[in-house]
């Protein structure tokens, strides 16, 4: 197996295809092209892929803003946090201590 390159650019957030009647490629730019599938289907080229920091079975998102189409790694539903749920272990004497914790709390404010 050989080894993957690395890219010197750190991944992309965002990634920004705008459409046009015709092909217009700046001198500055780099022009991908991917063909689709009967299935509706297409293949993100490489470099694009390292830009984006995508790595098979992860999802993208496709928004279209006007008269462009924004692709980019797909926003989690996942909790962050909850990997740490329960990680201090639970509070001692359970629900009812911790309701008397909290009464006991407030009327020391009153």
């Amino acid at each position: 197996m050989a080894p993957q390159s690395r890219s010197t650019n750190p991944p992309l957030d965002i990634l920004i295809l705008t459409c046009y009647p015709y092909l217009r490629s700046p001198s500055n730019t780099m022009t991908y092209s991917s063909t689709l599938t009967s299935k509706g289907q297409i293949t993100i080229p490489k470099e694009i892929r390292v830009r984006l920091g995508l790595h098979e079975g992860e999802k993208v998102d496709f928004i279209s803003e006007g008269g462009e189409i924004i692709i980019r790694p797909a926003k989690t539903t996942e909790d962050p946090f909850a990997k740490y749920v329960g990680i201090l272990g639970g509070f001692p004497g359970g629900v009812e201590e911790i309701n008397a914790w909290v009464r006991d709390m407030r009327d020391d404010n009153e």
